[in-house]
């Protein structure tokens, strides 16, 4: 109940909020969470580091920079303890006429230059028929020169530089922040809290500054040679690694004070939820002989919970049969008017969300598209079938087409209820898929099944 008041006119509304038709509701919402923290339990749902896209005009989201900096700060400290504890040397070698060093060895240089004062080498030999008592004589010579003055050093000095000017950045925000609409001592206090927690942990970074080796170095940008060494070493490349996650942690500011976020959009998170379905429901759905061979990809995305492009996951089935779960796989630009490449494009590069490809031993024999499109609005659900239809007609697996290409949408409305009817599933082997609906996944096994079964 809403009420309203002008003067002495007062009236009320009734505000009926409840989740969209469109979406996911509370009770689905809860489900996909719950299942995506029991695959991924570092999934970060309400923020999302890196370069990813969002423009946000207020200033509110200041307060995710200390939850990430509270969450990396401690790992930071350690990697850089281990580090001052052993910093990289510099060596360099030179040479000069100095009193002679009798606790080296002397090179060949240094041996040549002797033979050419015999007086000079008479005087070592002690045979000088004017000995020069305790004084030593000066000889060309090597010299060592070992300095803790090492690039290394130099870009992490600067890496803790930029850091203190971050924080500072996200401490006046959140202490000044004129975009804040609504003025509430509460939250005020809670910005300042938040910000007094980036001024501890610059303080913290001040403090390791202050210790040898930093102490004593120029900070300078990463040069070449020094992106080199950080390849090369582990603990160099965790602190360059840790260190950026703290310098954009999903936040950066833009133009006229407005907020670039890479907050994670419901999208993404319904994306994951989707493929997690496909790895657990999919061997159900095919047949009780069917089994899942991999249980994960072999590599995860650094910045993000997810896995990585391209991952592929196996099952296998009975009759020498196998099936292949490709995640955002990449179908290439056609190189010939038949291109028997295995992932290839008719229309330039395309990336449908995953790609289930059935074979026979070595042999393709059928293989589906699938799409994953978290609004089902009929604008959001016309697209999705456009892109769907784009891929079936254009997209090739070792030179053939499609057998199906499906959108997966958490629900339809009841006029695009046409797009998930059994009969034009049948009919035309395309549609939008329920993931919400029992038997989701009929229509991609019936399809594999006719295949396989026909062969």
């Amino acid at each position: 109940m809403l009420r309203l008041q002008d003067c002495q006119s007062v009236s009320s509304i009734m505000l009926l909020i409840r989740p969209s038709d469109r979406k996911l509701g509370q009770n689905e919402f809860d489900e996909m969470l719950t299942e995506l923290a029991r695959h991924s339990p570092n999934v970060l749902w309400g923020l999302s580091p890196g370069e990813g896209a969002g423009e946000i005009s207020s200033l509110s989201p200041a307060i995710v920079h200390p939850a990430v900096v509270q969450s990396q700060m401690p790992l930071l400290k350690r990697l850089l303890t281990s580090f001052i504890a052993d910093p990289p040397t510099l060596t360099s070698r030179s040479r000069q006429v100095t009193h002679l060093n009798f606790t080296q060895r002397v090179d060949i240089k240094t041996m040549r230059w002797l033979a050419k004062k015999p007086s000079l080498l008479a005087e070592l030999r002690g045979n000088s028929a004017t000995p020069c008592g305790n004084v030593r004589p000066l000889v060309d010579q090597p010299n060592t020169l070992e300095s803790f003055r090492h690039p290394v050093t130099g870009y992490f000095a600067h890496l803790l530089n930029r850091l203190l000017r971050r924080f500072k950045e996200s401490a006046d925000l959140l202490r000044n922040g004129p975009g804040r609409a609504f003025r509430d001592q509460t939250i005020e206090e809670h910005a300042w809290a938040l910000a007094a927690s980036l001024d501890k942990s610059a303080d913290e970074i001040r403090g390791i500054l202050s210790l040898h080796p930093f102490r004593e170095i120029q900070p300078e940008p990463p040069s070449d040679t020094t992106l080199q060494l950080l390849s090369d070493h582990p603990l160099y490349s965790a602190i360059h690694r840790v260190a950026h996650l703290l310098l954009a942690p999903g936040l950066a500011y833009g133009p006229n004070g407005s907020v670039l976020s890479a907050l994670k959009h419901t999208y993404d998170l319904f994306e994951l939820f989707v493929l997690y379905r496909l790895l657990s429901e999919l061997p159900g759905n095919l047949g009780s002989e069917w089994i899942f061979l991999d249980g994960k990809p072999t590599n995860r995305l650094r910045r993000e919970e997810r896995p990585e492009d391209r991952a592929v996951w196996l099952f296998k089935g009975p009759d020498d049969l196998s099936l292949e779960l490709h995640y955002q796989q990449w179908f290439t630009r056609a190189k010939a008017p038949l291109d028997h490449r295995r992932f290839t494009s008719l229309s330039g590069l395309n990336i449908p969300d995953y790609t289930l490809v059935l074979k026979r031993g070595t042999t393709i024999i059928a293989w589906i598209i699938l799409d994953a499109k978290y609004r089902s609005g009929r604008q959001a659900v016309d697209q999705g079938l456009g892109d769907v239809h784009r891929y079936r007609d254009a997209l090739r697996v070792r030179g053939v087409r499609a057998h199906g290409a499906f959108v997966v949408v958490p629900r339809l409305q009841e006029e695009k209820a046409v797009y998930s009817m059994n009969e034009y599933f049948d009919l035309h082997a395309f549609g939008a898929i329920q993931l919400f609906s029992p038997g989701w996944l009929n229509p991609v096994a019936k399809i594999f099944k006719s295949v396989s079964s026909s062969e």
